[in-house]
């Protein structure tokens, strides 16, 4: 937080939780059909920085902090394929699409750091 301002957070999970979470269930069944689905991984469940924070490296930041505090497995999320920015984000960070599929309406990209 800053001046109680809270900048940001990220949701971590992990996948022995995945149950708990029914939206992120449809995530889950897409890794696991993978031809070669990760053995092990932590799933970022949500990461979001407010809009006065953005541009900062806050977003790199939790991510990079997240990563060496779980090193050496993957990081899994997925990110609705029509929100261009957070996809640009991931991205940029070196997040790759394994898996697309549909849910609720919406198209999903599966992607793996």
């Amino acid at each position: 937080m800053a001046n109680q301002t809270l900048a940001g957070y990220a949701l971590c999970l992990h996948p022995d939780l995945a149950g708990l979470i029914p939206g992120l269930r449809p995530m889950f069944r897409e890794l696991k059909a993978l031809e070669n689905p990760p053995k092990d991984f932590r799933v970022m469940g949500q990461i979001c920085i407010a809009s006065s924070f953005r541009r900062q490296g806050l977003f790199r930041g939790l991510y990079e902090h997240f990563k060496k505090n779980v090193a050496p497995l993957p990081v899994i999320t997925e990110v609705a394929r029509s929100n261009k920015r957070s996809l640009k984000a991931h991205s940029a960070i070196g997040f790759k699409t394994v898996a697309i599929h549909s849910e609720g309406g919406e198209t999903w990209e599966v992607l793996c750091w």
